[in-house]
């Protein structure tokens, strides 16, 4: 598709949202789009359109909406408009278990102004009342099935039975079956065929790991989208040191490979890492992100500080 980038129009991208489509499990994204010179084409790209996609600008639905066979590319009939930021939503209808597969992209039209300086941060605010004090808890599981620690005796993990592992002076080490402190998985050698767990410290080897999926809002850190945050993450995981941090990396699309996944169920597996200082889900898959995600962003090719 020819991209006419001169004339008096201009379109910037703010912001984007998109959501996983599940008939397909490739989600519907919105990489760019731009303005033809006359000021009456729109022409958007990125991937998943569909067939009969619907887009609509600044609540109006455009007409004359043309797809390329790829589904990467499409062009709609633009009404004049005055400059100004718009809203740009390209719908995929119908798509299962959601009703609609959608993303979205914030848009100015027209000349852009340069940005202005940051405000000065206001004054903090006084504290507010304290709240009403909760209602009680219901019993947890544990205490419904009859399975408690003696009084005074803390819960220290769970054996390779399902039974109760009490007091913090039983002498355990990794392969008990017991999930004890510092430890990540036990037994090993670990739920995964791709990454291991390493049999003295039962803790996940995931060095060889070669992305993480950050697509929009399958980030689990920093904005939405991947980023610098995301690269960080992806080094903490890999060399296990809650202060590494990615000297460079790459943003591209998901890798033919297994990796961190979207931490949604379905798409992976979730995995106690907090022990390397991530408070955030992580969910890893021994499956092909390129298959089970579609064509979405991921930090790749991460340098890592040790």
């Amino acid at each position: 598709m020819r991209i006419l980038r001169t004339g008096v129009c201009a379109l910037v991208v703010l912001g984007t949202v998109a959501s996983v489509s599940a008939d397909t499990r490739r989600p519907l994204v919105v990489v760019s789009a731009e303005v033809s010179a006359t000021g009456t084409t729109l022409f958007v790209t990125g991937a998943n359109f569909g067939r009969t996609p619907e887009v609509k600008l600044g609540g109006m639905l455009l007409a004359g909406v043309v797809v390329n066979t790829a589904g990467t590319q499409l062009t709609a009939n633009l009404p004049a408009l005055p400059p100004g930021s718009y809203k740009l939503v390209v719908t995929r209808p119908y798509s299962w278990p959601y009703d609609d597969d959608i993303s979205r992209l914030t848009v100015a039209i027209g000349a852009i102004g340069p940005k202005g300086e940051t405000g000065s941060m206001g004054e903090k605010g006084a504290p507010g009342p304290q709240g009403d004090p909760g209602a009680p808890g219901v019993p947890g599981n544990l205490a419904l099935a009859g399975l408690t620690c003696p009084p005074g005796v803390p819960l220290r993990g769970f054996s390779s039975t399902g039974g109760l592992v009490c007091g913090l002076t039983v002498q355990t080490a990794c392969g008990n079956g017991a999930l004890d402190s510092g430890e990540e998985f036990d037994p090993p050698p670990g739920p995964f065929g791709s990454v291991s767990v390493n049999a003295a410290t039962c803790r996940f080897d995931f060095s060889q790991v070669s992305q993480l999926y950050c697509n929009s809002s399958c980030s689990r850190v920093g904005p939405m989208g991947c980023d610098q945050a995301d690269a960080n993450l992806l080094c903490q995981l890999k060399t296990g040191n809650p202060n590494s941090v990615a000297s460079s990396f790459s943003i591209e699309q998901a890798l033919d490979a297994p990796g961190f996944a979207c931490p949604l169920p379905g798409l992976g597996t979730q995995v106690n890492v907090a022990t390397r200082g991530v408070q955030v889900p992580v969910f890893y898959s021994d499956a092909s992100l390129l298959e089970t995600h579609g064509s979405g962003l991921a930090v790749t090719n991460v340098v890592c500080t040790p």
